[in-house]
């Protein structure tokens, strides 16, 4: 499970880097992609891509959206679906793996942890100190059922409480209406 988690999170600084057009702070629009079960705004539209990560538990399936906007802000969204015996019985303890192979990543420090729910599943959030980019990751993390959802905004430091910052995580939501498809 650790490489699992690890795997996936070893994409999020790769998304959150890629050269992307940049987006003017204007008209919000709600992502809501078909069959992934959850819904965000972006300020923009979100640029979304799949594959399928091999690791030791088998196939990993990924859809990340990703959006650079002006004034280094950029924004993630990932769901991944896991096979049934990769997952722990406890939640919050896959959550931990989760934040904790992504903060090797990024070679991020935490600085702030939160435990919470999302549309009734558990969930977590975070805020990561990267000094190497010179960003700080502010993101949630939300398991239900087979599947880890995270929403992920990285800004400059001393941005942390920008409105954007809230306007996003605050939008994500669970619709219920995920598809499995393996």
């Amino acid at each position: 499970m650790k490489r699992l988690m690890a795997t996936l999170l070893l994409l999020l600084p790769i998304a959150l880097c890629a050269a992307l057009p940049a987006h003017s702070q204007g008209q919000w629009t709600e992502y809501s992609p078909a069959g992934l079960g959850y819904r965000v705004q972006f300020p923009g539209t979100p640029k979304q891509s799949q594959g399928t990560t091999q690791t030791s538990v088998g196939p990993l399936r990924v859809t990340v959206a990703t959006l650079e906007a002006a004034g280094g802000i950029s924004y993630l969204t990932s769901s991944a679906i896991y096979p049934g015996a990769a997952l722990y019985d406890d939640p919050q303890y896959a959550i931990t793996k989760a934040r904790s192979g992504g903060l090797r990543n990024v070679r991020g420090k935490l600085r702030v942890e939160e435990r919470l729910t999302v549309s009734g599943a558990p969930a977590r959030r975070v805020i990561v100190d990267v000094p190497r980019r010179k960003q700080v990751y502010i993101g949630l993390f939300v398991l239900s059922g087979d599947r880890l959802y995270q929403a992920m905004i990285g800004v400059p430091a001393g941005q942390e409480n920008a409105p954007e910052v809230n306007r996003f995580l605050g939008s994500l939501a669970l619709t219920g209406g995920a598809s499995v498809s393996r």
